[in-house]
Parts: C-alpha cells; structure tokens; sequence
C-alpha cells in the first residue's frame, strides 16, 4: 500500500499546479459545501494567508461540494494521486491507513477540541508515517460525538441496544458494538438521507452536524456526556506538489497551516457545536438529555476496556500505541 501511494505520488507531480503570468495556483478538493464551518474558518483562511505571504503568486482555489470528485472517502487519494494539490476530509472515512492518528480519537482520551488537537500536534512526530505521499498541513479534531436519534430517546446505556446508528470511523463502531448497537460507517454527507428514509435510527457524531449537515430537520433526541470521543481530521497537500513550491512558497504554506491553523478549526468546531445544541435546548419539538451519572459509571468500564483493545491490537501490529499516547498527555 505504501510503495502503491508513492508511485501515485509521484505520478501526480505537479499535475495541479497552474496559474498565469508567473502566479502558481493550488487546487483544493473539499466535499463540503461552501456554507460549512471547515470551509469558512479553515480553508478560507488558508487560502487568504497564503495568497498574502506571497504577493499573489502563489494562490489556492478551493473547489467545494465534491468539485474534484464525489465521495469523501476517495479525499485523501484525491491529494496523493495528483487530482487535488490539497484536501479536506476525515482520518475515519479510511480508518486502515491512519492507525497512529487514530489514537486520538480512543474514547474517554478526551472531549476539548482544542485540546486535542495541541494533543495531536504534541505527537505529530510520531504520527507522520501516516501521511505517506503527502505532507500534512493541518491536523485537529471536533467536538465530542452524541447521539443523534430519529425517535428513541436515548438516555441509558441500554437504549442503545438494537440501534442502528452511524459511525464515522472504525474505532467507534467497535465500541457501539460492545454496548449492543449496529453500527454504520458513512460518510457525513450521507446522513441526512439516511436518517429521513430510516435506513438508520441515529448518528454518532459531533453536533457541528446538527446545522453544518441540517440534522435538526430529521433528528428530535440529542444525547449528550457520554465521552465518546471525537473525529480527526485533516488537510493534506500532494508531496510533489509541495516540493515543487520554491523556499519562499513552502514557507508561506508551512507557516499558513501547522498548529495555528489547527487549533483555529479546532476552536471553530467547538463554537459551531456549543451553538448548536443551545438551539436544540430552545426548540420544544427537540430533546436534549445530559447522560445521568449512574450511567457516565456504568460506561467508564465499557470504554476503557474498549481503548485497551484498541492499542493492544495496534500495538501487535507494529504501531507504537503507547509511545504516541504518551506524547499526547
């Protein structure tokens, strides 16, 4: 796989560099539509900062709503084959190539956005082997995920089984599957739809989603303080691309993007989430419910349990769990 994404790698050398007159342009694949968060505060800023530390010549176009492709899950290979020069998506659509980020996203780590993602960049040493064909330009997470259900009311562990709900990532779906539930993998434009058609009974996922993705038109019960974890995400660019950038023009990109631009988003999700249920808890025709303690005990266990899992199993197969989760205390 790895010596496979290389090869594309360098198959997509500077296949999405253009512009005129001297003025280099970068194209950024997103899936999300211009009206999300991540567009607004991430790769609207980006894009601002870079054209700026360059005087123009170096530009990034931003092609929203799946422009350069439909399907989030294909985002990262957008970037490593040379379709996009950079790309927006999640570590979780393709849980199998980002086994050392992925620690982060191990329940009850923690549920801060910004905290977690200075978690991340704290070991961001230790997570570069993920990135294979591309360079890392910003790396962060959302907000906790909850329970988002068409009807049920979830407000025991118990509630929970039988459900099927959507997942973002692999970790979680284990999880779900410890207390009982089906669990989904989709991608977040598909929820929508599959909760108004039934084809699931709720979504795990940060409640940026409740306006960022319209959940609140086909959700009525939101429940929240189980420390599920969060979701990474991350904007890559195509390695070629970047290497064919002048000294000048990687240092716009580097100093554009890395932690600052991290934590930006970060906090932008956190906002955006804290926003959203707030309207949930005004809006009569919705339930917001806080998890009840006794509950919180019962699923302490459960989790820890399930994170011990998770980082034997990587451990077995070769990824320094333990180091990487250290370094991110």
């Amino acid at each position: 796989m790895l010596k496979r994404i290389a090869t594309l790698a360098l198959l997509g050398a500077g296949l999405g560099l253009s512009g005129t007159a001297g003025a280099k342009e970068l194209k950024l694949a997103s899936f999300v539509p211009p009206a999300h968060t991540m567009h607004k505060e991430l790769m609207v800023p980006f894009a601002e900062a870079v054209s700026a530390a360059t005087n123009g010549a170096l530009t990034v176009r931003i092609y929203p709503g799946g422009e350069l492709g439909a399907g989030p899950q294909q985002q990262y290979m957008r970037a490593v084959q040379g379709a996009a020069d950079l790309s927006f998506g999640l570590q979780g659509y393709t849980s199998s190539q980002f086994p050392r980020t992925l620690m982060a996203e191990l329940p009850g780590l923690g549920t801060d956005p910004v905290q977690m993602t200075n978690r991340i960049w704290n070991a961001i040493d230790l997570i570069r082997d993920d990135y294979k064909g591309t360079v890392p330009i910003a790396i962060w997470t959302n907000e906790p995920n909850i329970v988002m259900s068409r009807e049920k009311e979830v407000r025991a562990l118990d509630d929970l089984k039988g459900m099927k709900l959507r997942v973002p990532g692999a970790v979680m779906a284990r999880v779900l599957e410890r207390l009982g539930a089906t669990p989904v993998p989709m991608p977040a434009t598909k929820m929508y739809e599959s909760m108004q058609t039934g084809v699931v009974d709720g979504v795990l996922t940060g409640s940026t989603s409740i306006n960022g993705f319209k959940i609140a038109e086909v959700a009525k019960s939101f429940s929240t303080g189980m420390p599920f974890g969060v979701a990474t995400f991350f904007l890559v660019m195509n390695k070629a691309s970047y290497d064919a950038l002048s000294a000048e023009e990687k240092a716009a990109v580097d100093k554009a993007g890395g932690r600052d631009l991290s934590l930006r988003a970060a906090k932008a999700y956190g906002d955006a989430a804290m926003a959203g249920l707030e309207a949930m808890k005004k809006d009569s025709s919705k339930t917001v419910i806080a998890m009840p303690e006794a509950e919180l005990v019962k699923l302490k266990p459960i989790l820890e349990e399930a994170s011990t899992a998770e980082i034997e199993a990587a451990e077995k197969a070769g990824i320094p769990a333990r180091k990487i989760l250290e370094a991110m205390k």
